[in-house]
């Protein structure tokens, strides 16, 4: 590493490089408030910042650009994106989040606990809240979702939660050690989970429900050498002196062996069958060929954005990736090769909205169009064949999705029917009414734990429990 001092100026770093190929230069134009980057590639980034030497805009090696704008207090008022879309910021006078407007013109609303950063209340773009209450040290003590369920925290005088009582009113309990490590987890079935430490304070054994034991040994740092589970199986690792995982034997005793660059990165991978991988890498240390035992080689290449533009498999097909200004997948070419040497072409291209969602995916068969709620959930899908597509059986078809304030899927409307889901508060699924009008019951016990799966009341399955059930 080199650095240059300029006059009333503090050192900068003008060089900096690595023995793994690394390297990257440094200009700084102090006036101009502009430091220029060139890496080993000769790709090339520019970094601008204001009097304060808070970056105000930059453009990356791959020539994307970013424009910031700052209020007086250094917060972050609006950023620009490269294809030019923009996502605004508003503050109240403590310098917290209160509002987020994205590039749809869709907000997010925050409110804060007091003069605290502790988050209160969020509303969504949909419609939907999200609620928390706190006492006065900032502990939390009750959460409300969208739908009005609350789970309640009470804590000890020590912040930590001894008890969680769930929206059904079921109580799940805690109890913690000297170091707040969790020791005893009790669910609301009343069966226990008990943890272990060392004198380090790292996790040795954890012993569930059945009363089955998993032991774990450690090296004084805290890497795990060897697992010891419940069946007598054992598994075994080790590891580099930079404490990076060089092989793993499982149960079994078959052994995966890893050799790694100085960087740490995989160079080769030999599994238990004696097979074996190898990893190259760019001088930017991106993956380039995946090489097997006879050689033969998946390649990547990828753009200055260091975005993956073509992959080449072992299989003779090769897929070309292209993609938008705001960095989102346009287009996939597959080119292959039939065994007559025939070349095969297939193209698929994907139409975006302003925020990247997929609107539409084309390729010679059929169209298929996409539309989403303000919660970015899929709403629809419909599929038009062209006419190539209709010579292969291909035929319109629409799917349509219907979500709850929570997002869950509540019902999707497919050419064969209607299937709608039930939830309970925990949100588990209690029924699907599948198109026949049938009802797929699942009976639950506790705070989720599935005990039985009838349809129409007819048993289909049974789970097993064990314990008392509250």
């Amino acid at each position: 590493m080199a650095a240059n001092s300029f006059p009333g100026r503090p050192r900068r770093v003008v060089e900096h490089w690595t023995s793994d190929g690394e390297h990257f230069h440094f200009r700084y134009d102090f006036n101009a408030c502009t430091t220029w980057i060139t890496d080993a590639l000769g790709r090339k980034a520019t970094v601008h910042y204001n009097a304060d030497f808070r970056v105000v805009a930059s453009t990356d090696f791959g020539g994307e650009h970013y424009q910031i704008e700052l209020d007086t207090y250094g917060n972050m008022t609006a950023l620009t994106l490269p294809d030019s879309n923009v996502i605004a910021l508003k503050y109240d006078g403590y310098s917290r989040l209160i509002e987020e407007t994205d590039p749809l013109g869709r907000k997010t609303l925050y409110q804060h606990h007091l003069l605290t950063t502790l988050v209160k209340q969020v509303d969504y773009p949909d419609g939907s809240t999200w609620k928390v209450t706190y006492d006065s040290q900032g502990n939390l003590l009750t959460e409300t979702d969208a739908l009005g369920h609350t789970t309640q925290y009470l804590n000890s005088n020590d912040g930590l939660p001894h008890t969680i009582v769930d929206a059904t009113g079921k109580s799940k309990y805690l109890w913690w050690n000297a170091l707040a490590q969790v020791e005893h987890f009790q669910d609301c079935s009343g069966k226990s989970t008990f943890y272990r430490y060392n004198d380090r304070s790292h996790l040795v054994a954890i012993t569930n429900a059945l009363d089955q034991t998993t032991a774990l040994t450690r090296k004084p740092n805290g890497e795990v050498l060897h697992f010891e589970h419940p069946d007598g199986s054992t598994e075994r690792l080790t590891y580099n002196a930079f404490g990076q995982v060089m092989t793993h034997t499982d149960g079994k005793g078959q052994t995966t062996r890893l050799s790694r660059t100085a960087r740490g990165l995989p160079s080769s991978r030999q599994d238990a069958k004696g097979q074996r991988i190898r990893y190259e890498y760019d001088p930017a240390l991106r993956l380039t060929a995946l090489v097997n035992e006879n050689n033969a080689a998946y390649r990547f290449r990828y753009d200055t954005s260091d975005r993956l533009i073509e992959e080449q498999r072992i299989d003779n097909l090769t897929r070309r990736i292209s993609y938008n200004l705001g960095g989102h997948l346009t287009r996939v070419d597959e080119i292959g090769y039939c065994e007559q040497a025939e070349r095969l072409l297939r193209h698929t291209a994907f139409e975006r909205d302003t925020i990247g969602r997929v609107l539409a995916k084309l390729n010679a068969d059929a169209r298929q169009d996409y539309t989403y709620d303000d919660g970015d959930r899929l709403l629809s899908i419909a599929r038009l064949p062209t006419a190539h597509g209709k010579t292969l059986g291909v035929n319109p078809e629409t799917l349509g999705f219907t979500y709850d304030l929570l997002g869950r899927l509540i019902k999707e409307t497919t050419p064969q029917g209607v299937l709608c889901y039930d939830y309970d508060p925990l949100s588990n699924v209690t029924t699907l009414t599948l198109p026949t009008g049938q009802l797929l019951n699942h009976l639950y016990y506790g705070s989720g734990h599935l005990h039985q799966i009838n349809l129409d009341g007819q048993l289909i399955q049974r789970h097993r429990t064990r314990g008392p059930a509250p």
